[in-house]
């Protein structure tokens, strides 16, 4: 902001919700009242095809933010922040490590719901270890909990949870309270980390 103050320049901002976004016939006021001289478009869903037409039809330059396009784009790497936090666990001794995150649905996805699994999956096959993932529909809480019941009556329970987000760490954290498991005692008990951030974990139980 303090660069386009020192040029004499102003940015307006918009919220538009992916319904808006994917709907054919919404134009948003920024493009229909605005002289704009190009966009920064933030997405964290899926961006559809009648948006990107939208935006050609009105010759607006745009650099997409937080969107895996090959051009005109600023994305992070959430495969290799997946793979980093999942070797991490790897080099701690964890070996049995469950990933937990919402359904994968290629129409409708953000690109980093398919990225984070696919990093997990490179850092748990590179290793020759067994992939273990939970993945519901959001918010699925009963389906995501049942399966977590399962594998910790298992006879091989997982030693760490990996999630995609915040949302399903904490619900995990909630369900593990729930379940008589006390944080911060054992030292090779579940651990619970979120990607993409490489910290070594949230939860210790």
């Amino acid at each position: 902001m303090q660069t386009l103050e020192k040029h004499d320049l102003i940015m307006a901002l918009q919220r538009c919700s992916t319904e808006e976004l994917n709907d054919a016939q919404y134009v948003p006021a920024i493009l229909r009242e605005s002289d704009s001289d190009g966009l920064l478009v933030n997405v964290n869903h899926h961006l559809g095809l009648s948006f990107r037409a939208l935006l050609n039809h009105h010759h607006v330059p745009e650099i997409g933010l937080n969107i895996d396009d090959p051009t005109d784009s600023v994305f992070t790497d959430d495969r290799h922040a997946a793979h980093t936090l999942t070797t991490h666990l790897l080099g701690l001794g964890y070996t049995r490590i469950c990933y937990v995150g919402v359904g994968l649905n290629p129409n409708t996805d953000h690109y980093s719901r398919r990225d984070r699994l696919r990093g997990f999956h490179d850092a748990m096959n590179a290793a020759a270890l067994h992939t273990e993932s939970i993945l519901v529909p959001n918010p699925a809480v009963v389906r995501l909990t049942d399966q977590v019941d399962e594998l910790l009556a298992s006879a091989a329970p997982p030693e760490a949870w990996l999630s995609y987000s915040t949302h399903e760490a904490e619900m995990l954290q909630a369900h593990f309270l729930n379940h008589g498991i006390r944080l911060g005692r054992a030292p090779r008990s579940p651990r619970l980390s979120t990607a993409p951030k490489t910290r070594q974990c949230a939860l210790r139980a």
